[in-house]
């Protein structure tokens, strides 16, 4: 979920020159982590999945909410 947020955020945020300054991807980068792992308590796939042993496919909450997270951090 990271990775592709990452890949995201770095397509349509980051930028088009290695003359401009990416400082503001990348606090947007730190943003999104910091509230992914307040989310779910950790940012590595298997503490995260581990963490929901009531949940059959415990994958798919996790990529909805990381979803919702990263439109709320581009809506920003």
């Amino acid at each position: 979920m990271l990775a592709g947020a990452t890949l995201l955020l770095g397509a349509t945020r980051g930028r088009v020159d290695p003359t401009e300054d990416d400082k503001p991807l990348y606090e947007w980068l730190c943003g999104f982590r910091e509230r992914f792992a307040a989310e779910f308590g950790d940012t590595r796939c298997d503490p995260v999945r581990l963490s929901m042993p009531e949940v059959d496919k415990r994958c798919a909450p996790v990529v909805e909410r990381g979803v919702r997270l990263l439109m709320e951090v581009l809506e920003e």
